[in-house]
């Protein structure tokens, strides 16, 4: 058996999970300016040029909701610059978002958003026990 000590926490842990939490919460907050939905400690809002950015995220997946497309590049630069450092953040952008958090967000028709999770559902199913499957 190998005993090792981290300097930092483990990517996909708790605490990681948690470090990082704190770490976004304070730069949105205290650097940006957003300000902490108060219903859900993973959002944030903040009006830029009349209208309300939103920022939510769950670990490390954020997803960022603004009228204007400029304001959202605007941010994705801020969080890059203080995030992308190692590695450049992966950043997609559109009305359809294929997969997020296993959803698939279509934001095409006007007023409307369609959310489904057939493709990660059908691949629970695929992965999962044939023992599982079987009925009484």
């Amino acid at each position: 058996m190998i005993y090792t000590e981290l300097d930092k926490a483990l990517y996909r842990t708790l605490q990681a999970a948690i470090l990082f939490w704190r770490k976004l919460s304070a730069f949105l907050i205290h650097d940006l300016g957003f300000t902490v939905n108060p219903y859900d400690s993973c959002v944030v809002n903040k009006q830029i040029d009349g209208k309300k950015i939103i920022i939510c995220w769950h670990v490390d997946d954020l997803k960022l909701s603004h009228k204007s497309d400029h304001v959202v590049t605007d941010i994705i630069h801020h969080l890059q610059k203080e995030f992308g450092k190692k590695s450049p953040l992966t950043i997609k952008r559109g009305k359809i978002f294929e997969d997020y958090l296993g959803m698939r967000m279509d934001f095409s028709k006007r007023g409307k958003v369609i959310f489904s999770m057939i493709e990660y559902i059908e691949r629970i199913i695929d992965e999962c026990p044939s023992e599982l499957l079987k009925g009484p």
